[in-house]
């Protein structure tokens, strides 16, 4: 009596003659049909080649901590602990088995097999693609793992898969899995959270950033630092949950690095007040901001543009005495005199009581987000004419009046005063060619001692 199966006998001509090697007969098994769910036996071996458990088919409750931690290894060579698995099993509205994994680095180690973005995706068991990028939105590619559906024909092709409606479908489930799993990562494992954010936060901000639509589905997952805590991360449910009372805008600041920006004088006022501001120091912020314009009924508004009520002093901050109106208004002229065209205006400031100067933007200017995105993508790019505003009450500008009107040095001080502006909003196209006039201040300095 005959054994029950199928025999296969392939014959080959002689150029492909590599395709008989063992081991490449091997590689394609183990590649393509590994879990179907018969043995698959290579000549005269007793030994099946598959291995036909497919672990995503496999019950929660039949599988282990250590069977799934294997299951990642063996597929991605990744020896870093996931940082969570996602195992889904689903009749409605598709017929679903997947295993997914949110790898606990961003980057992949010299040894990975995943050298591509993409999920492989079978169908009853058989593999039809090894990268497929379909199945995910583009800011969650940093997920690792097998999706199997039985709706797919065996007799597929990637640009049928493509094609198909089942895909669109696929793609909403896995998604809302995701996205519900990293949530109640945040809910209940804040640190575990956090290390997440600091590895794929990136991702996420360039999913607003390339797809506004996606807003609403993010945002829950967005963390930022402010300057009220400038250690720990912050969601905008926790930022909103702060709110001052009467307080109806999101205020953040942009700036080049975390320290820096904390001593941006569009702080100052906003410091003296207790206001939250969200510091906004990488790159990707600037694109986030595209699309990102408002959470729940706040609008996100950059400091440096926001209408503050001056009016409201701190106690402790006690009133500087100001420079006389006539006095102040021959400074600004010379200000005016020495910069040119290099920017809009000079005005006195009604916020700043630290800092000597600060710039803003005339009304109907590109605004700050999109002059760092012109400048990260090395577009054409020039110094955008600004307003400089002074600080009425300054130290600086008091004993700035008291030099040569005209004299060399106090215009060069007036240049200074103008390029540490641009550097503070990290603007400055060249930082290192002030250094010869911070030297010659400096000398002047010296030499007066």
């Amino acid at each position: 009596m005959s054994e029950r199966g199928t025999r296969i006998e392939i014959k080959l001509k002689e150029d492909a003659a590599e395709f008989a090697e063992e081991h490449r007969v091997k590689n394609i098994i183990h590649k393509h049909s590994d879990y179907i769910g018969f043995p698959i036996y290579m000549g005269e071996s007793k030994e099946a080649v598959n291995k036909q458990t497919s672990l995503w088919r496999t019950s929660k409750q039949e599988v282990s901590a250590e069977q799934y931690q294997e299951f990642y290894r063996q597929t991605t060579l990744d020896f870093e602990e996931p940082l969570t698995h996602i195992h889904i099993a689903t009749d409605a509205p598709v017929q679903l088995y997947a295993l997914l994994y949110i790898p606990g680095k961003a980057e992949r180690g010299m040894f990975s097999s995943r050298k591509e973005d993409g999920l492989k995706l079978y169908t009853r068991n058989i593999l039809i693609d090894e990268y497929n990028k379909d199945l995910l939105p583009e800011y969650l590619r940093f997920v690792q793992g097998v999706v199997d559906s039985e709706d797919l024909p065996l007799n597929v092709s990637r640009e049928t898969v493509q094609s198909s409606g089942l895909m669109p479908k696929l793609k909403k489930v896995l998604t809302n899995q995701v996205i519900r799993e990293l949530e109640n990562i945040a809910k209940n494992n804040a640190e575990k959270y956090n290390a997440f954010w600091q590895e794929f936060g990136p991702y996420l901000k360039q999913g607003i950033a390339a797809n506004p639509m996606e807003t609403e589905t993010i945002n829950p997952l967005l963390r930022f630092k402010t300057n009220l805590n400038p250690e720990a991360w912050s969601s905008l449910e926790d930022y909103v949950s702060r709110l001052k009372e009467g307080q109806t805008e999101i205020f953040y600041i942009i700036g080049e690095d975390p320290k820096s920006v904390l001593r941006s004088p569009h702080l100052e006022y906003f410091h003296s007040q207790g206001t939250e501001v969200l510091l906004l120091t990488d790159p990707l912020d600037s694109f986030m901001l595209m699309g990102l314009r408002k959470y729940k009924e706040f609008e996100l508004k950059n400091v440096a543009q926001a209408d503050v009520d001056t009016s409201k002093k701190s106690q402790d901050e006690p009133e500087a005495e100001k420079i006389a109106d006539e006095d102040f208004n021959s400074l600004v002229e010379r200000f005016k005199a020495v910069l040119g065209e290099s920017v809009a205006d000079v005005r006195a400031s009604t916020r700043l009581s630290q800092s000597v100067s600060r710039l803003t933007d005339p009304d109907g200017t590109m605004n700050p987000e999109l002059q760092r995105v012109y400048k990260y993508l090395g577009k054409e790019y020039e110094i955008p004419k600004k307003i400089l505003e002074l600080n009425p009450s300054h130290p600086m500008l008091k004993k700035l009046l008291k030099l040569e009107s005209g004299s060399e040095l106090q215009n060069v001080i007036i240049e200074q005063i103008y390029d540490s502006a641009l550097l503070v909003e990290g603007l400055h196209p060249d930082p290192s060619s002030i250094a010869a006039r911070v030297q010659q201040i400096m000398e002047a300095a010296l030499a007066n001692q």
